[in-house]
């Protein structure tokens, strides 16, 4: 009997425990509040510990994963945090969707993820958003992907400044984003007066692909975006900009690289090697040195109708028919602080043969009389002869006012209508 009792008292003490236990783990307790565990709250527990660094000029530290308590603390930027578990919460709020309706509610869903982080010989917890995705030591910047809602989603930079008590960051960048990202660090920037280069390329993984390649230089005074290019392509048809960038090669010589290998250069997935890459001629009729040149090249396709006016098809796999359409190179000047836009090759050409043209009228040939030598040379007399023709040092200036005036009004011209006659030296080639 005695057996069977300290039996019935064993298994109830176990069962209690068991029902206490389990209601326990229902619920997740903070220091100052706690939660039930349910699909609105989520904790997902790590085997390890992460490093983290904080990402905003500030980052609150609170008693809870909830931003209605009052913060209990704060962190400067770039403050190297120990994470221990992701919290992620998900709050609703109700409202009356319409006036005339108060009965009828509609709901407000706001999400946010939590990290747990060692603070202060406790615990604490932070916004996700607050931290920093990726480190970069080589470059001495952070780097965080943030989503701004309906806007979509960009990539920002914050550098990193070298005064050691610096509580701030120096400087900071907007990138774009579509379904991922590489970044590089560039160590053979030719680019004179510049600073730290650094390759940044986004891709889109679906039709149609497309991608962006940001080149950013990052010196003392912060991030510099220089120059970027986009293309896209799909079944046939294409849209392609190339930047050809000033790249110092081991020889020490500097070579026109485009900006997509200046990305892949030192991946492991794609073994590019810079000192064979053909590159962009050096230009020389610019007369900008290489290392203060860039240029950018663009193709692009358009579609060939019919005589119904139908876009015609290459072939059964749906490639489309059509012309390719080569644009007259951009050329750009890096003055030390920023890039100047030059124009293009047809541009620069037109431009120089209006200026020849008008340095030839200006330059008027006086006739000497035949007692003058030309070392000996004095202005004539204002009397006319036959054998010699009489310019004023008056006329002489008026003639030279008129025709830089005419020089200036032609150069406003052809900048005005450039935008709109690129296309007029544009070399089509039929696939």
């Amino acid at each position: 009997m005695n057996t069977e009792l300290r039996t019935s008292v064993s298994l109830f003490v176990f069962l209690l425990l068991a029902v206490l236990n389990s209601s326990a783990q229902d619920y997740y307790y903070t220091q100052c509040d706690s939660f039930k565990i349910d699909d609105t709250f989520k904790v997902v527990e790590r085997d390890e510990a992460e490093a983290r660094r904080s990402f905003s000029e500030r980052t609150f530290v609170y008693c809870s994963p909830d931003s209605t308590h009052n913060a209990v603390g704060f962190v400067n930027f770039n403050t190297s945090l120990t994470t221990l578990e992701l919290i992620s919460h998900v709050k609703k709020d109700s409202f009356i969707f319409n006036s005339s309706r108060p009965n009828e509610y509609r709901y407000k869903y706001h999400f946010s993820n939590w990290k747990k982080i060692n603070f202060r010989g406790g615990f604490g917890y932070v916004k996700e958003t607050d931290l920093a995705d990726d480190y970069n030591e080589e470059g001495q910047f952070l780097l965080q992907k943030k989503i701004n809602g309906f806007n979509g989603t960009e990539i920002q930079l914050k550098a990193i400044s070298s005064e050691p008590n610096s509580k701030k960051s120096l400087s900071s960048i907007g990138l774009p984003y579509m379904h991922g990202y590489r970044i590089r660090i560039c160590h053979e920037n030719g680019l004179a007066n510049s600073g730290l280069l650094i390759a940044y390329e986004t891709f889109r993984q679906s039709c149609p692909g497309a991608s962006n390649t940001t080149l950013i230089i990052l010196n003392e005074t912060g991030f510099k975006k220089i120059i970027s290019n986009f293309s896209t392509g799909e079944a046939g048809t294409f849209d392609s900009e190339t930047v050809y960038y000033p790249i110092r090669l081991a020889d020490g010589a500097i070579k026109l690289i485009p900006g997509d290998y200046i990305i892949y250069n030192g991946m492991d997935f794609e073994k590019v090697d810079l000192n064979k890459i053909e590159g962009y001629p050096y230009p020389e009729q610019i007369g900008v040195p290489i290392e203060r040149l860039i240029v950018k090249t663009r193709s692009f396709t358009e579609n060939i109708l019919d005589e119904n006016d139908v876009v015609q098809l290459k072939d059964d796999n749906y490639s489309y028919k059509v012309k390719v359409i080569n644009e007259e190179p951009f050329f750009y000047e890096w003055n030390g602080e920023e890039l100047i836009e030059l124009g293009s090759n047809y541009y620069l050409n037109q431009l120089d043969s209006v200026i020849n043209l008008a340095l030839d009228s200006t330059n008027t040939e006086i006739p000497l009389k035949q007692s003058e030598s030309p070392t000996e040379f004095n202005y004539p007399s204002s009397e006319k002869t036959e054998n010699s023709t009489s310019i004023t040092p008056f006329t002489s200036g008026l003639i030279g006012f008129i025709i830089g005036g005419l020089v200036v009004g032609i150069i406003l011209l052809f900048a005005f209508r450039f935008n709109t006659s690129r296309l007029a030296s544009s070399n089509f080639t039929i696939l």
